[in-house]
């Protein structure tokens, strides 16, 4: 066989060898953790004023359509009463 035919068959493994590699590792798992509440507070502070605005809220995660779930109050907001 002629040098070329071997350069060709080593280039062939070269290459080969990686894509097999890449089909052979598995990243299968579960990015949604389970519920945990987390608050999350905006706020933006002037000293030069005498009122101040925060907002308190929640972060949420879930599957499915966010935009559905942010609708509903209780994934986004605290109950009355319950952050004093």
């Amino acid at each position: 066989m002629s040098i070329r035919g071997n350069l060709l068959k080593r280039w062939h493994f070269i290459f080969l060898l990686p894509v097999l590699f890449i089909n052979s590792c598995k990243t299968d798992f579960d990015i949604i953790a389970p519920y945990k509440e987390t608050t999350v507070v905006y706020g933006l502070l002037d000293p030069d004023t005498s009122v101040q605005y925060i907002k308190i809220n929640k972060a949420f995660l879930g599957e499915g359509d966010a935009l559905v779930m942010a609708q509903q109050m209780d994934s986004t907001n605290y109950k009355p009463g319950t952050l004093m």
